[in-house]
């Protein structure tokens, strides 16, 4: 006579679950922190970008710069002009750098670039989406209604985005 116990199709389905849990959860956790061998470069003119691999980059400061390229008076409260502003920000993953380019005629956003630096390749994607929507989000616009909520789903590199141009908006004050 055979004795068999009705837990024990139980207690397998249990430890099937639980091994692939762990294995599962072991897989995300160490994808979530695994880091590139270099970090990523994108750069969006107006509505174009592009990504390319560079060697690893140099530790970021957490500020935001800017520098005024060309400015002459306007009536808008503005002075025409392309400015330049720099903001990183941390992601789960490290931390990124945008570079912004803004270009303004009559208090209106004439032209916009952008150049990230990133150090996952899961940010990439986020900024790479970033890119390629914020000039049909921004020019156009009036600097003071340039600021952005979420640009291609990225709501990190867009609030980076909102901190470079504040600081552009206050440089370009007439």
């Amino acid at each position: 006579m055979q004795s068999s116990s009705t837990n024990t199709p139980k207690v397998i389905g249990s430890l099937a679950v639980a091994v692939v849990l762990g294995v599962g959860g072991f897989l995300f956790i160490s994808g979530a922190t695994a880091k590139p061998s270099g970090s990523l470069t994108s750069t969006s003119t107006s509505s174009t970008s592009s990504s390319q691999s560079t060697p690893a980059a140099s530790t970021v400061a957490s500020t935001t710069s800017t520098t005024p390229v060309a400015a002459s008076s306007s009536s808008s409260g503005y002075k025409d002009g392309t400015y330049n502003a720099t903001s990183s920000y941390y992601v789960p993953g490290g931390q990124n750098s945008l570079a912004v380019t803004l270009t303004i005629s009559g208090g209106t956003v004439t032209d916009v670039k952008t150049s990230s630096t990133v150090d996952s390749y899961q940010s990439q994607r986020y900024v790479d989406s970033f890119n390629s929507s914020i000039s049909s989000a921004v020019v156009g616009s009036t600097l003071d209604n340039a600021s952005q909520s979420r640009v291609g789903g990225a709501s990190l590199t867009t609030s980076a985005f909102d901190d470079a141009l504040s600081t552009i908006t206050n440089n370009a004050k007439a």
